[in-house]
């Protein structure tokens, strides 16, 4: 996001588009990144039409889906001094992240604590009374929940995987479960809503595959999911719509994958799924199954989480 004189291409503006001349696809140079502007305005190419250095706020860029961190890990610069903006007054308490959203603010709370400011605790418990622990999670699609535990982990891995999860969702589009990376042909697995229809969709290293079944699944009702992998062969069964199959190229057999198991999104979703998922679910999801018989408790049994309220119906 860019305010002040200049604004270029981010959600919900116009954006412009352009073409080199001749048949190079790549940028090489191995001078520095600046942004603002540089030392020596002599030293820009002409046809850049770069005269003087930028005057207003810069809030956020992203550069191919990686957040840039504007005030960590620069080399120098000179000139700089903070905007005027709510999150220099850091509104969100007990450990929440200040995002800023324009001339406002939202806050990321960390697992355990809800509310604007994140001001409400409430352990495994965020009710306004309470009364209850989360067994249903709820996701906003900048939520999420992430696991590290071996007996978790070595079941969404390996020759077979055996999912089973209810969920409902209000937005066509949102990441319901991932673990692996999106490295070239590095192995992964993921779960999620695209235009509405459900994907199953996971490498083995010899290149990827998507079960797709579709239908209009954010609808804001509960559907039941079964997604299972044997080997190569993707099976993808929701409610009573009928089975979908699949196989993933090549020979491999096996998901060979490290890191941990995300639920209901993950950081930086763009960047780490190759721009599958744009954003995480809107919605809940209640009765995830690992193996058959393997229950997981979908909040107690997370290693860390953001934004996570429970389901109200």
């Amino acid at each position: 996001m860019v305010t002040g004189k200049c604004r270029r291409s981010w959600p919900g503006n116009k954006s412009r588009a352009g073409r080199s001349q001749g048949a190079f696809t790549q940028i090489k140079c191995s001078s520095p990144l600046y942004i603002g502007g540089v030392p020596d305005y002599a030293t820009t190419k002409s046809s850049a039409a770069v005269r003087r250095p930028f005057s207003g706020t810069i809030q956020k860029i992203v550069l191919n889906d990686r957040n840039i961190p504007l005030t960590k890990d620069f080399a120098f610069g000179v000139n700089i001094e903070n905007a005027a903006h709510p999150c220099m007054h850091s509104p969100c308490a007990n450990g929440g992240t200040c995002q800023p959203k324009w001339d406002s603010y939202e806050c990321d709370c960390a697992l355990g604590y809800d509310g604007k400011h994140c001001q409400k605790e409430c352990g495994n418990y965020c009710l306004n009374t309470v009364t209850e622990p989360i067994e249903i999670p709820q996701f906003t699609g900048r939520s999420y929940l992430t696991y590290d535990s071996r007996e978790i982990l070595k079941r969404v891995s390996g020759v077979r995987t055996n999912m089973f999860m209810r969920f409902k969702s209000t937005s066509k589009d949102g990441l319901l479960l991932w673990r692996g990376d999106m490295r070239p042909n590095s192995d992964y697995l993921a779960l999620g809503l695209q235009d509405g229809a459900l994907v199953f969709s996971y490498n083995l290293g010899s290149g990827p595959t998507s079960v797709v079944l579709n239908g209009t699944f954010h609808d804001g009702r509960w559907h039941r999911v079964k997604a299972v992998r044997d080997a190569q062969f993707g099976k993808l069964t929701v409610d009573d719509y009928g089975a979908k199959t699949g196989r993933s190229p090549g020979k491999m057999r096996q998901l060979n994958i490290n890191g941990i198991l995300y639920v209901g999104g993950m950081k930086e979703i763009a960047l780490h799924t190759n721009r599958q998922y744009m954003r995480g679910l809107v919605g809940c999801v209640s009765h995830f199954t690992l193996s058959t018989d393997y229950h997981m408790a979908l909040v107690e049994d997370a290693t860390d989480g953001k934004n996570i309220n429970t389901c109200t119906n």
